[in-house]
Parts: C-alpha cells; sequence; structure tokens
C-alpha cells in the first residue's frame, strides 16, 4: 500500500501532495474534534538570533503505537513538550504523563485548546490561519508566547504501520513573540514550522518504521524544504516515507520521491550531527547538506520519568545549518538554510 502524491489521504480532506492557502484548508482538517485515536500540535521555531537559537512545543493527545508489538494506546495520555535551544545549552521541560487529555478545555467549534491546572495556564493555542501560542512549565521557570501566520498547507504522505496510519500536514511562516527563561527575556523572530498529526486505527502488513530523520528547512530566498527519510525494522528505506517537498513563497510546491540519505555521521551520543539528502523529479535536482550545532542539556525536567542525559532523549531538537542545491538542466544554484530538526529510533 503506497501513499504518494495524487492519492486520497487516509485520514484528511483531500489528496497526498495538495498544496493549498492555508484560508482555503478544510475546517474539519485543523480543527481537533477528539474523533481520532490521537491528535498533535506541533511547533518548531527557527530563530535568527544569537544567544536563542529554536524552540519546539507541541502536546499530542492519546497515545500512539507507531511500532509493530501490543503496546496499549490510552486515549487519555498526553505527551507535552515545551524546549528552548540556547546558546548555553538545552531547556527541556517535558510534561508527558503528568497531565490527561481529559484535562484539556478544547472548543469542538474553532481552533481553541486549553490546559489549565489550577491559577497556571500550561498552555493555549488559538486562531486559524493566525495562531497564538502561550506554553509555560508547571513551575514557571519557562515560557514563550508566540504569534504566527500559516501560509500554505500541504498533506503530506500517510504512514501505515502496522497497527495505525500515522497522517499528517504541514504548513509554515514567519513567527514573532517572546521567549522567558527566569527573568531574562527574549524578544524573537524567525520562521515557525507547524504540523498536526492524526492517527488511526488500521491493521496492515506493512512493515514498522525502525527509525526517521524529519528535516524542515526555511531557506534564504523565503522558501521551505520539508523531507522525511525513514526506514523499517530491516533496513530497508520506506519508499513512500522518504521525499521532500520544497515550497516557494507563493505556495507552488515541486516534490521530490525516492529521497537518499548519504554521508550520515552520528556523534558520541548516537544522533545524527550531519548528513545528505539527494532527490529528484523530472526536472529537477535536489541536494540538502545539513550540520547539527552542538547542543548540550542545560536543564531537563518535568516528571520522575524524564531522561537524565541527551544520549536517553533521543528526541531533542536538533539545531541545523546547511546549503540547499538545485540543479535543472544547466542551471545551478545554492542557498543557504536553517531549520530544526527531528530523529527517532524504535
Amino acid at each position: 500500500m503506497r501513499c504518494l502524491p495524487g492519492t486520497r489521504s487516509l485520514t484528511y480532506s483531500g489528496r497526498i501532495g495538495d498544496t493549498v492557502p492555508a484560508t482555503d484548508f478544510p475546517r474539519e482538517n485543523v480543527i481537533d474534534t477528539g474523533h481520532t485515536r490521537s491528535e498533535g500540535y506541533w511547533a518548531f521555531c527557527r530563530f535568527d538570533h544569537e544567544e536563542v537559537y529554536a524552540a519546539r512545543m507541541g502536546f499530542q493527545r492519546g497515545g500512539i503505537d507507531i511500532t509493530d508489538g501490543n503496546q496499549a494506546m490510552d486515549p487519555q495520555a498526553l505527551q507535552l513538550h515545551l524546549e528552548l535551544m540556547t546558546g548555553d545549552g538545552a531547556l527541556i521541560w517535558l510534561g508527558t504523563g503528568k497531565y490527561r487529555a481529559e484535562q484539556l478545555n478544547n472548543d469542538p467549534t474553532d481552533v481553541d485548546v486549553q490546559l489549565r491546572v489550577g491559577s497556571r495556564e500550561i498552555f493555549r493555542i488559538q486562531g486559524w490561519p493566525q495562531m497564538n501560542w502561550h506554553f509555560e512549565s508547571d513551575d514557571g521557570l519557562i515560557e514563550a508566547t508566540l504569534a504566527f501566520e500559516a501560509h500554505h498547507v500541504t498533506l503530506l504522505p500517510d504512514a501505515i504501520l502496522p497497527r495505525v496510519v500515522f497522517s499528517m500536514w504541514e504548513t509554515s511562516g514567519p513567527v514573532v513573540g517572546t521567549l522567558r527563561h527566569a527573568d531574562r527575556q527574549y524578544q524573537l523572530a524567525g520562521t515557525v514550522f507547524y504540523d498536526h498529526p492524526r492517527v488511526r486505527i488500521m491493521d496492515h502488513p506493512n512493515s514498522s518504521r525502525q527509525w526517521y530523520l524529519y528535516t524542515p528547512v526555511a531557506l534564504k530566498n523565503g522558501s521551505t524544504i520539508i523531507s522525511y527519510y525513514a526506514e523499517d525494522r530491516r533496513g530497508a528505506p520506506l519508499d513512500y516515507y522518504c521525499f521532500a517537498v520544497h515550497t516557494d513563497p507563493n505556495g507552488k510546491t515541486e516534490w521530490f520521491g525516492d529521497l537518499q540519505l548519504t554521508d550520515c555521521v552520528f556523534d558520541a551520543d548516537a544522533l545524527p550531527c550531519r548528513w545528505t539528502l539527494r532527490g529528484r523529479n523530472a526536472e529537477t535536482a535536489l541536494c540538502l547538506s545539513i550540520d547539527v550545532r552542538p547542543t548540550s542539556i542545560l536543564k531537563m525536567w518535568g516528571t520522575p520519568q524524564v531522561p537524565t542525559s541527551r544520549k536517553e532523549f533521543v528526541f531533542i531538537p536538533l539545531v541545523l545549518d546547511g546549503n540547499a542545491t538545485f540543479e535543472s538542466g544547466s542551471a545551478r544554484y545554492n542557498l543557504t538554510a536553517s531549520g530544526l530538526a527531528e530523529y527517532w529510533r524504535a
């Protein structure tokens, strides 16, 4: 079973590869009605700032089993992250497991979802396509108040796994706002990559994902590249989930299938620190070269189950810089890139 551009999404209204203005995107694709097994809101922010490089925040309502095992998928599970990537090190607050999905206040008619515990607002997300996000650790140590605007939305291929279908769409746009660590506050601007995954049950004999590498980058000319590279437990690339999509500032997209990963180097914590992605379509060849900025852990906290080291936290955001090369016929041009990647392994 293959979910390539042009095929109908198994979860969302629309076809894989469709890119539309955010104002025209179907509302049923945006609003969390609580009827799916799991649904998430995730913002990957990359800033042009010397001290604060990036932030990732978001939540996933409902448990997910993306393995081929038999893990219970608790519909009341709540995955919750607020992570600031600074020049001094990463500040990672993980509230996963501390709260239940039933504690969310969720407007079924609009994008307005909130988690409030006592007098403290842990997070609130409001609006579409202009979105306002507020996240704060439960001890008040770190806080993010950000506004961003979704420009164009793309439906990504469905990941058909042994027990579930993992579907996702993605958008990007400018982000502005403030981040705070203790009494230090920063005014920031940059680019946000916002993805909205949904999960539904469907047994299928596909091989499970053993690992994936998600690489969203903003290019110097205002365009973006979103790419996934994934392999199954046999070490074979999942061909329908090895792709890149290049979107220019006007919303025109180019798809690159059969994405190849080369020159991947891992650091002492077994996390990727350098890699190259190569793809091609009928007209253009793409080469995206990535280097990850070294990042230590300044503080990681939230629950007793929080990992105690960078090596144990495989989901740590990877602050990246790079270069994208496009070749079409005799034409060739290069653009600098910056972004915030995610790596996961079983």
